[in-house]
């Protein structure tokens, strides 16, 4: 079907199309099936009326080739107990006859002249070979005969054609040109199923029938495709017997001056196969009535306005083509030798081949217009779209048919979430799933179907590991995504890609893993989310194999073969549980830092210094955490008014105390890294006995000389303690030939640390740090009491740790992927849904905005080293949110995806149109399936009242109680 050309076609069947108004009445007006309008019922009369046309004019054709009407019947009755084939079979031989040996003039002359007492002499030679021929005598014979079953008997082979030829053969050597014996091996086809649609009158019985559950369209059938495979084994078998002619048989003869090529071909001999509706509708006897007829007695279409073809339209094609083959015949027969010679190559031959290939001709015709049936489907079905559809066309139906499909509480969502507090807060940014059918096209957000648990509704607290030390527990959102994604063959799927994008001044941390166990997050890829970021990581797809597929495959192993399969498969369905969590920091800070809540909602530097001073200077938050407020009247400290604000300066004070402990360690580290450099160049100098400093005049190069430095140079004190023992040997200013200057490195450190000193007086001391308000109590006080906030989160903490080995009602994720696994083996009639695995790729995309003021950067790709320093950089910020562990996070979010896709063999339109199947129906009860899993609730309450009788006639076993 994929190599059909409707030009082409049209194209080879006009001169057709002209014979067939030549041959029928000015009553008759025949046209392509294409260009009537008609019912799709008549596109099954069309198929077979093809296929009859088509198997009678092949029987036709062996009836002018050889075979009789007694050979038919036998061959029929053949047929109700045994295979039926036809064989061509052939032998030959060559003998040596005799020697020869003649002499050939070459025909070239030589006169010599001379002369003899005056009188002139001419002398002329010729040239003379002497040549040896050896004779062969070359003879053989082929038969095409009818077969039953292997043909070991006599009673069992019935000839159809078959002749002996003898041939003399020339060679230059003693060598035969030929095999002194050879038998070629038969070729045989097997036509058995043509032979059993023949009727006792020897006319064909052929009639697709439609209530077979395997028919699917005129085209896709079992009677149909038993025909079409019969019908391409015989092509080949003529082919073969082709080949035998030309190739092996004609080539003895070399000599021969025949015109073998067109003069054997069937060029001119009528092909009845024609794709033909009658526009004009007479209303004639059919040739076949609806679902066919039995015994040959056909139906007929009462009234006018009938399209099909009657049966005298069909015999009148039948007898043109009887017809223009004996023609045809009869031209071969007067440009060959007769048969009676015993050539090589006659007029037998001639006969035989122009049936073969008229044989080949009618079978590719009947091809060629059963897959212009399927065209016909085709090319409607667009028209009545409108353009040629594709699985992102499928995509966008799927989700309006979900629309209409599911209730609303139940229905498909997109995947897009925002990072936020709560709905009354802005968001920090937004993470999401999106997919782009990769033709430039816009990705959108995939949709799946969501099961939400808030806190305190039963939903599990969880818990990750950071490192090998540290064990977090979470609290917040539970959501649950069922996504159900279509494969089409042929067809290029979706490229999917988690996506997260933070808001200037904002932030959050994501964290990508699946669900190792009932209570246990296992997080392997993680990012911090700042300040405009736009995180892209795509995302693989791997599906593993159906339910039935696998037990399908494992069925014939050993047990302790099956038993590994299904551990294995096991743990491909665990992984199906991709999982997304985040985390907001600012909530979480807060609790951190005993700070009252939303109090860092607009402290954007604060919130840069504390992430900064947590991640990459690995701060303890001890050390910036408020203390309780003696004498407040409260154990938290946060009855007064003005207490808020007071611990938001409290944090200010340990923090910027804290920036200006890390900016004096830095100013002492550079200071000692100067000396340690300072000391290295002079030390090196002082060995060679000089000191350079700078000419008189403050320029040039610096002079070097032995003995004390000027006051006003920037070196003196550094000289004084390198050079003490040049300037103790020579007191005095001696100058002296100036030696080889220093490397160059020694001269440009030696600038470098000239201007240290004078910039250092320029910036001024370090203003001191601002005084830390008093709370009315020491410090030591404040250390020593914690607040009972602080308590609060640790007895939270505890709490939820002690949680985690009680039972819960709530669900357990680890269960959900076996439990689907086994509604597909029940409920998957098509047998397409797959589970499906989804991993983080390889390589990440982030788009940043350096500063306010620039442009967007262009797009960063991170790769595999990258992608661990920004897990290790989120995992050490939830390290310090949490005091390693002290503290729950309950400002996150889960998001658990269990993915499945909807394969289709074959491609969007070729599904529709050669499997007759409306994928969205198939679609819809995957859908169903994921949905009943997810929301733990019966397919019946899932969707629309209005929608529901439909569904239930699509799907009854989808509505019927599960034996569990």
């Amino acid at each position: 079907m994929a190599d059909f050309s409707e030009v082409y076609f049209r194209q080879k069947l006009d001169a057709a199309a002209h014979k067939v108004k030549q041959i029928l009445d000015n009553t008759r007006n025949p046209v392509f099936a294409s260009d009537v309008p008609h019912r799709y019922e008549d596109k099954f009369f069309l198929a077979e009326m093809v296929v009859k046309l088509g198997l009678a004019s092949v029987v036709q054709t062996l009836g002018v080739l050889g075979l009789t009407e007694e050979q038919l019947k036998a061959l029929v009755a053949w047929s109700q107990s045994r295979s039926v084939s036809l064989r061509l079979k052939a032998e030959e031989k060559c003998s040596f006859v005799k020697e020869v040996t003649r002499d050939v003039d070459s025909g070239s002359r030589v006169e010599t002249k001379g002369g003899l007492g005056g009188l002139g002499v001419s002398l002329t030679t010729k040239v003379v070979t002497k040549i040896t021929e050896y004779i062969w005598r070359f003879e053989g014979q082929y038969e095409i005969v009818a077969v039953r079953g292997v043909g070991s008997s006599a009673e069992d082979v019935q000839v159809i054609k078959s002749r002996k030829y003898a041939q003399e053969l020339v060679s230059a050597t003693k060598h035969n040109p030929r095999s002194e014996s050879n038998v070629y091996p038969s070729s045989d086809v097997n036509i058995t199923w043509l032979v059993r649609l023949l009727d006792a009158k020897h006319a064909v019985q052929f009639s697709i029938d439609r209530e077979d559950s395997k028919c699917r369209t005129p085209r896709r059938n079992a009677q149909m495709d038993g025909v079409l495979e019969g019908v391409s084994m015989l092509i080949s078998w003529c082919w073969s017997a082709e080949q035998f002619f030309t190739n092996s048989l004609f080539p003895v003869w070399r000599d021969h001056g025949l015109n073998v090529s067109d003069g054997m071909g069937s060029c001119g001999v009528f092909v009845p196969v024609l794709p033909l509706f009658d526009e004009g509708g007479g209303g004639e006897r059919a040739i076949a009535g609806e679902g066919g007829g039995e015994g040959g007695d056909a139906m007929v279409i009462e009234g006018a306005g009938s399209v099909r073809l009657g049966a005298s339209t069909v015999d009148a094609l039948l007898s043109e083509q009887v017809r223009s083959l004996r023609e045809r015949l009869a031209a071969v027969e007067g440009m060959f030798p007769r048969p009676e010679e015993l050539k090589v190559i006659s007029c037998a031959e001639g006969k035989i081949l122009v049936c073969l290939r008229h044989v080949r001709d009618v079978c590719d015709q009947l091809q060629t217009c059963a897959d212009y049936v399927e065209h016909m489907l085709r090319k409607q079905l667009v028209a009545a779209v409108g353009r040629e559809l594709t699985a992102a066309d499928f995509s966008a139906y799927a989700r309006f048919h979900n629309r209409r499909l599911f209730r609303a509480e139940f229905g498909p969502r997109p995947f897009c979430y925002a990072v936020r507090r709560t709905a009354q807060h802005s968001p920090e940014g937004h993470i999401s799933i999106e997919e782009g059918v990769g033709d430039g096209s816009m990705s959108e957000p995939i949709v799946t179907i969501a099961s939400h648990a808030v806190p305190g509704a039963g939903a599990v607290p969880m818990r990750m590991e950071v490192n090998a030390a540290t064990s977090v527990t979470f609290g917040g959102d539970r959501y649950l995504h069922a996504w159900l994604r279509h494969s089409f063959s042929g067809e290029r799927g979706a490229e999917a890609f988690l996506g997260a994008q933070a808001r200037q001044f904002s932030s959050f941390i994501m964290l990508v893993g699946t669900i190792k166990s009932a209570t246990e997050f296992e997080a392997k890829y993680g990012v911090i989310v700042k300040d405009k970021d736009d995180f892209r990581i795509p995302l693989d797809v791997e599906t593993i194999p159906t339910p039935k597929e696998f037990r399908d495959a494992i069925e014939s192993l050993s047990p302790e073969q099956q038993n590994f399969a299904r551990a294995f498969r096991g743990m491909q369905l665990a992984s199906t549980l991709f999982a997304v969590l985040v985390v907001q920091i600012k909530p979480q800070l807060e609790r951190l830092l005993r700070l009252p809540s939303e109090s860092l909602t607009k402290e954007i530097r604060l919130t840069q210094d504390l992430t900064e001073l947590f991640i990459k200077y690995q701060i303890p938050a001890d050390l910036l955490t408020c203390g309780a407020i003696v004498g407040s009247g409260s154990e938290d400290g946060g009855a007064r008014a003005g207490d808020d604000g007071r611990k938001l300066e409290e944090v200010k004070g340990h923090v910027r105390a804290m920036r200006e402990l890390i900016a004096g360690s830095k100013e002492k580290e550079l200071a000692e890294a100067k000396e340690t450099a300072a000391h290295s160049v002079f030390g090196s100098v002082a060995d060679r006995g000089m000191l350079p400093f700078p000419a008189a005049g403050g320029g040039g190069d610096p002079m070097f000389c032995f003995g004390s430095m000027p006051a006003s140079s920037p070196y003196s004190e550094l000289s004084l303690a390198s050079c003490a023992a040049p300037m103790m040997a020579a007191p005095t200013m001696i100058c002296c030939a100036p030696p080889l200057p220093p490397p160059a490195p020694i001269m440009a450190a030696a600038r470098k640390m000239a201007a240290v000193p004078a910039q250092a007086q320029r910036r001024g001391p370090p203003p001191p740090p601002a005084p830390r308000p008093e709370w009315g109590g020491s410090s030591a006080q404040n250390s020593s009491a914690p607040s009972s906030s602080m308590d609060q989160h640790a007895g939270k903490a505890s709490q939820l740790a002690g949680e985690l080995s009680e039972e819960a009602a709530s669900v357990d994720y680890t269960r959900l992927p076996a439990e689907m696994d086994r509604k597909f083996e029940k409920l998957d009639v098509g047998n397409a849904l797959r589970p499906t695995i989804l991993k983080a790729g390889e390589a990440w995309t982030l788009r940043a905005q350096p500063s306010l003021l620039a442009p967007p950067a262009a797009p960063r790709t991170l790769r595999a080293e990258e992608q661990r320093s920004e897990r290790g950089r989120a995992l050490d910020l939830i390290d310090a949110l949490t005091r390693s562990g002290a503290l729950s996070l309950e400002d996150a979010t889960l998001h658990v995806v269990l993915a499945a896709t909807h394969g289709f063999d074959k491609g969007l339109v070729d599904t529709v149109v050669q499997d007759s199947v409306n994928p969205v129906d198939a679609v819809e009860r995957s859908s169903l399936i994921m949905a009943s899993c997810v929301c733990q609730r019966p397919a019946a309450e899932l969707i629309k009242a209005e929608r529901l009788a439909a569904s239930q006639a699509l799907s009854p076993a989808l509505f019927a109680p599960i034996a569990e």
